[in-house]
Formats: C-alpha cells, sequence, structure tokens
C-alpha cells in the first residue's frame, strides 16, 4: 500500500467516524431524535459538485439560516416553536465560497462544488 492509498484510506476511516459520532451524540443532543430535522432531505453527488435538496413546507425561506464550517453544511430555520436543523458533512472538500443557493416550489436546492486539488510548486 502506497502513502497516498493509507492516507485516502486513513480520510475516510475519519470521516466515517466523524459522521458516527455526529449521529450517534450530536444530532441526538441536538433533538433530532424528536423529529426535529428536516424529514425530505437528499444528497446526489456528481463528478464535480454535489447537489442538497431539501423540502421545507411552511418555512419561510429569508429565515433560514445556511452556513458552510469547514466540510459541513448547515442549515437551520425555525419552525412552530422548535428550531428545526440539517447537517452534512462532505466527503470531498467543497469550495465554499462558490457554494450557491436557490428556492422554489417549498424546496431549498444548494449547489456545491468540489474543489479541485491545488499543484504546489517546490521551488
Amino acid at each position: 500500500m502506497s502513502k497516498r492509498e493509507a492516507f485516502d484510506l486513513f480520510s475516510s476511516f475519519e470521516r466515517e467516524l466523524d459522521e458516527f459520532f455526529d449521529s450517534m451524540l450530536i444530532n441526538r443532543w441536538r433533538g433530532h431524535e424528536r423529529g426535529r430535522e428536516f424529514e425530505q432531505a437528499a444528497v446526489y453527488e456528481y463528478r464535480d459538485s454535489y447537489e442538497v435538496k431539501i423540502a421545507m413546507p411552511g418555512i419561510d425561506p429569508a429565515r433560514i439560516d445556511v452556513r458552510m464550517i469547514g466540510p459541513r453544511l448547515s442549515i437551520t430555520a425555525p419552525r412552530d416553536a422548535d428550531q428545526i436543523e440539517f447537517t452534512y458533512l462532505f466527503n470531498t472538500p467543497v469550495d465554499s465560497d462558490a457554494v450557491s443557493a436557490s428556492w422554489k416550489a417549498d424546496t431549498l436546492t444548494l449547489r456545491a462544488p468540489k474543489r479541485s486539488p491545488r499543484r504546489i510548486k517546490i521551488e
């Protein structure tokens, strides 16, 4: 196994472990087990980007908060007396400055381009 393969394997394991602890600890601590998350969310991965679609009926799009925190997408919005939340950890780094969002028919759609590897010149 090459160093690159070992690094990729470790990175994948680290992401999976982060997602496991997020789903088992953090999301439960935030109240997700009580059904306060967005029920209809889908994440699609393409060769050069991700697309996230979340059905949000009854939500005012002006009150939706969308943030990229490192590789993590975080979306929160008030609904009734609760704060609901959706989080997703991308498997591949994304260009957070190029993420775009649109609203149509009670559905939030986000497009997140994957970040291209950057070649570093050795001097």
